[in-house]
């Protein structure tokens, strides 16, 4: 299995692991379960550095068209948007709706996006 083969596994894993605690964690209500959130948070994490790792060496070698690159940057703000929302939402008791409702799209076309941006860099890196 090549780098870049196990590197898409990962994320997928990730992904899986992500949305799944993420729905488990709002059926479940406050207050959160420790354990169950620091896996979401963390599987997160490393998602993202698996992706800004395999774009960042793709972008390193050559540089990307600009369609590609700006999928790159939409998902990019996108999982920023993701994890800010995400702060708010564990932090506040009572976070606005608009950040809920954020945090409950953005992640989905994050995700897709990220996937895309991979896709597009994977053959690169």
């Amino acid at each position: 299995m090549s780098a870049i083969q196990a590197r898409v596994i990962g994320l997928i894993v990730s992904a899986v692991v992500i949305f799944g605690s993420g729905v488990w964690l709002t059926s479940a209500g406050r207050p959160y379960a420790v354990v169950l959130q620091t896996v979401h948070k963390l599987t997160a994490l490393a998602a993202v550095i698996v992706s800004g790792v395999t774009v960042y060496q793709a972008m390193r070698i050559g540089a990307l068209p600009t369609a590609e690159s700006i999928v790159v940057w939409v998902a990019a703000v996108l999982v920023i948007a993701s994890f800010a929302s995400g702060g708010v939402v564990s932090a506040s008791d009572a976070a606005p709706v608009w950040v809920l409702w954020l945090h409950r799209v953005a992640p989905w076309f994050a995700g897709v996006l990220t996937a895309v941006s991979v896709y597009f860099t994977a053959g690169r890196a």
